[in-house]
């Protein structure tokens, strides 16, 4: 089968109703609502069920959502180049200094997500379905990479055992855990602060200097920026002893390279120490 008939599998759907933007509360906007589909056929079924397909859009919602804030913050950002380029000051180094600080977070989460999880997952799976033709052993490995790419994305409270055998449909992970974890409440509040950013933003980009109200509306969002990395920093740093955590000493490593967080956010420990 070529790319293109397995590409026509897909398809996007968006409910009509019930759906309102806003930029305070990312879940009541048309994103939360996208919802990607796939055509299964004979025998795919097998390994694709409903469930499964279901935890697959769980992860789609949040990578779609981190993939829309890193392209919104790229855009402020060429925005401030373009501003820079033309020697004219239309934006104050408060709100660059913000920009910067969220788009260092993002960009490194995107990286994480993409690389050290699903990359590295898909090659684990990959590697397994390439060297059998027992298709027990394909639905295995499918259920754990599965299962290792919603823990690994914070989706999922319980972290996968890999010796266990998850072939069989009861034992998928259970999606109404999701958004349950910590970490993932913590990531989502900080981008739906990336978002309120974004949207905010072009109204600090006039010719003339910031008003109160504004300035303290960015202070009052550095602050919350702050708080929210020490709390995800050192939440990371306390699941490094799980089975994700050779994957997270390398995201803390990325994020905290120069222990510029663990000095400047009150931490007594640095989150890369081992």
């Amino acid at each position: 089968m070529t790319d293109e008939a397995n590409l026509e599998k897909f398809y996007f759907t968006l409910p009509t109703k019930g759906l309102r933007s806003s930029a305070d509360d990312y879940f009541e906007n048309g994103w939360t609502g996208l919802t990607l589909k796939y055509r299964v056929s004979w025998p795919l079924h097998l390994l694709f069920s409903e469930s499964v397909l279901t935890n697959y859009n769980e992860m789609f919602h949040f990578l779609i959502r981190v993939k829309k804030v890193q392209i919104e913050l790229h855009d402020v950002w060429i925005s401030h180049m373009q501003t820079k380029t033309k020697n004219v000051s239309l934006c104050e180094p408060i709100v660059w200094q913000l920009r910067m600080n969220l788009m260092f977070f993002v960009d490194n989460l995107q990286y994480y997500l993409q690389v050290d999880v699903l990359e590295s997952q898909y090659m684990m799976m990959q590697s397994v379905i390439n060297e059998t033709k027992d298709f027990d052993i394909v639905q295995k490995a499918h259920s754990t990479f599965l299962a290792n790419i919603l823990s690994q994305s914070f989706l999922l409270m319980n972290n996968p055992v890999s010796e266990r055998r998850l072939s069989d449909e009861s034992s998928n992970p259970d999606v109404n855990g999701m958004r349950e974890n910590p970490v993932h409440r913590g990531l989502a509040l900080f981008l739906s602060l990336c978002e309120k950013f974004c949207y905010r933003v072009s109204e600090w980009s006039g010719s003339s200097p910031l008003n109160q109200e504004a300035r303290e509306e960015l202070n009052e969002m550095g602050q919350q920026q702050e708080y929210l990395i020490k709390l995800l920093m050192q939440m990371l740093s306390s699941l490094r002893s799980h089975p994700c955590g050779a994957y997270l000493s390398q995201l803390l490593l990325r994020l905290d390279f120069n222990r510029w967080f663990s000095h400047n956010n009150g931490m007594v420990v640095s989150v890369t120490q081992s």
